[in-house]
């Protein structure tokens, strides 16, 4: 039965997806108590607006175009896909001169305003580009199936990202705790980012071909907008807590956040066997087929987010030390955002086939003004819990934005809106009983042992059937 199962290429790219996804949060995790007690409340301020801000530079370091190879993947024959993504780098690299001299002309004046070093910013730069080296041969790989060597490439990155951070902060006293921290992961990104590079261009040189240029600005140009609204969407709420309060609450908040987009990590990582197969059964016309694979998905996500919700104090204290426990109050309303960011998926992929990236950017641009002014309302106000109820109600309506956008303008129905309304419905009970019940661990225990037996029954009959 297994072995007919696991010859199923969604299902066993999913699997090993999934269980790598699990293996590097799982030396994430258990790596976070130990960052969480050797630096400070205000260096971990400092690591996580660099985050922050890095993300922001690598939307506009590449122009995006590592997003566009899932859509030449289907639009052009073996050889010339080989010879797009060589012409892509070449365009990469570029961009980066460009925006990088740019960047260092006014780092005074980013220095800053972004509240990081001159340094920092220098890192960031390097830590950027490389890193979109790694991220280019990961697609590639995601494309081509090729679930076991992204898996290791993975597994390679973050161990030694991990042991670095973890030398520089505890053996090298010159360098401040933050700093260490930031540099054990940019050393091991110029290293493989810098590998994969040239790995690219050598395998198939490039042409320079005007063609694939412009293919891959026109999809790529409007992503800049699109990711640079979800930049908002995820770190605005870092950066105005940081303006508004300090980096001691910004460490809090940001500690919080990463257990709550463990979720989203979960979804990255099922989406990364799910998106390959999705576009596949499009091209193939296989609609009926999406739909009954789709229902499961939506039905598993919905229980695995329901667990992850009672049991999240617990990963909170394992994972912080007390001066990080005042998250759990607000960390399921993170955790509800980051169900959105699930429910998003669905018609942000169709968009992607159909090569619409100017109705993604318009989406995502719409839900991340909402995310700013709501933000500047709640945050002065309300702080870290203020902010967890904006990241909510902006991820709603990042999902309802896009979804009205795939029934009114491509006219593409995945789901009712009953099919949604009703699981998340589910979702909002449980995020209520949450509250009244986060310190009663006898209650939520009995409660994750009930789902685990709908989840595993579930699981059974939808093995027994292969679907």
């Amino acid at each position: 039965m297994f072995k007919k199962i696991f010859s199923n290429n969604l299902i066993k790219n999913g699997a090993y997806y999934t269980l790598g996804t699990f293996i590097l949060q799982g030396v994430n995790f258990l790596t976070l108590p130990l960052y969480t007690r050797i630096l400070t409340t205000r260096d971990f301020g400092i690591t996580s607006l660099y985050t922050a801000w890095q993300a922001v530079v690598v939307i506009f370091l590449c122009l995006q175009t590592f997003s566009t190879i899932q859509n030449a993947k289907v639009t052009y024959e073996e050889d010339e896909y080989r010879e797009y993504n060589s012409n892509i780098v070449i365009l990469s690299f570029i961009s980066f001169a460009i925006f990088s001299i740019i960047i260092m002309t006014f780092s005074k004046k980013l220095s800053e305003f972004s509240g990081l070093s001159i340094n920092l910013i220098f890192l960031m730069l390097l830590h950027s580009f490389f890193t979109l080296g790694v991220t280019f041969k990961s697609t590639i790989l995601r494309f081509d199936g090729k679930a076991e060597k992204q898996l290791f490439i993975s597994m390679f990155y973050t161990i030694l990202n991990v042991g670095l951070s973890i030398f520089f902060i505890t053996s090298v006293p010159q360098i401040e705790k933050a700093t260490g921290k930031i540099l054990g992961a940019v050393v091991p990104s110029i290293i493989l980012g810098g590998y994969f590079y040239l790995e690219i261009i050598l395998k198939k040189k490039p042409t320079f071909k005007k063609e694939h240029f412009i293919f891959c600005l026109t999809l790529g140009l409007p992503l800049i907008l699109h990711n640079l609204s979800h930049i908002v969407l995820t770190s605005s709420d870092r950066m105005m807590i940081e303006r508004f309060i300090g980096l001691e609450e910004t460490g809090i908040y940001g500690f919080t956040y990463t257990i709550g987009t463990i979720l989203s990590t979960a979804a990255g990582a099922f989406g990364s066997a799910w998106v390959p197969w999705y576009f596949q059964k499009l091209k193939d016309n296989s609609h009926d087929e999406i739909k009954v694979y789709s229902k499961n998905y939506l039905d598993f996500f919905t229980l695995v987010t329901m667990g992850f919700i009672f049991v999240s104090p617990e990963i909170v204290r394992f994972m912080g030390s007390s001066d990080y426990w005042i998250g759990k109050y607000f960390l399921p309303w993170i955790i509800f955002g980051c169900y959105f960011i699930f429910l998003y998926s669905f018609p942000v992929n169709y968009e992607f086939y159909v090569k619409k990236t100017n109705y993604i950017a318009l989406g995502t641009s719409f839900s991340a003004i909402i995310n700013l002014v709501l933000n500047y309302i709640f945050i002065p106000k309300y702080g870290s819990f203020g902010a967890a109820l904006t990241t909510l109600a902006s991820y709603f309506f990042l999902f309802i934005f896009h979804e009205i956008i795939t029934r009114k303008k491509l006219n593409y129905k995945l789901f009712s809106p009953i099919q949604y309304f009703y699981r998340i419905l589910i979702i909002t009970i449980s995020c209520f009983i949450y509250t009244k019940i986060v310190d009663f661990i006898f209650i939520r225990y009995c409660i994750i042992f009930i789902l685990a037996i709908v989840f595993f029954t579930g699981a059974f009959k939808i093995l027994k059937n292969k679907k």
